[in-house]
């Protein structure tokens, strides 16, 4: 799979992953979605994401989505709804350095750093945390929790 690819499938996956920890009840969700390249390929398998989201997040995300195709049909052409084309075109400069402040950021290198830094009492819950934010870390001896 191309880099394009992976890394659109880990951004959508990652923000699903935030999503589905709003507001969860239960460990058990109550839809599963497999989020995943293509055609995947052995080496592809770090972009093959299982997400639980519970019914009422599914949704609030199915609403979200039909009103992306409303204000897309009515804008008609593609919408980007963060704004981001309108910031660099208006701030390019600026634009510039948030985009190489993000790109030279590492995120297995920031994770390391962080358990490294971890009291070794505390690291389950800093484990957790970055689950939350950035999807599962496998565990240091590389088991899957």
């Amino acid at each position: 799979m191309s880099e394009h690819i992976n890394r659109a499938v880990d951004r959508l996956a990652e923000a699903l992953y935030e999503l589905s920890y709003r507001g969860r009840i239960s460990i058990n969700p109550d839809i599963r979605m497999l989020l995943c390249p293509g055609q995947p390929k052995p080496e592809d398998a770090r972009h093959l994401h299982a997400i639980g989201l519970s019914a009422e997040v599914v949704e609030l995300l199915a609403d979200a989505i039909e009103q992306l195709l409303i204000t897309h049909d009515t804008a008609g052409g593609p919408v980007d709804p963060t704004g981001a084309d309108d910031f660099a075109r208006n701030n390019p400069e600026l634009a510039k350095d948030v985009a190489s402040a993000f790109t030279g950021i590492n995120l297995t290198e920031l994770t390391r750093s962080v358990l490294d830094d971890t009291d070794p009492t505390d690291r389950m819950s800093v484990t957790r945390a970055l689950d939350a934010m950035f999807g599962h870390i496998a565990e240091e001896d590389g088991d899957e929790s």
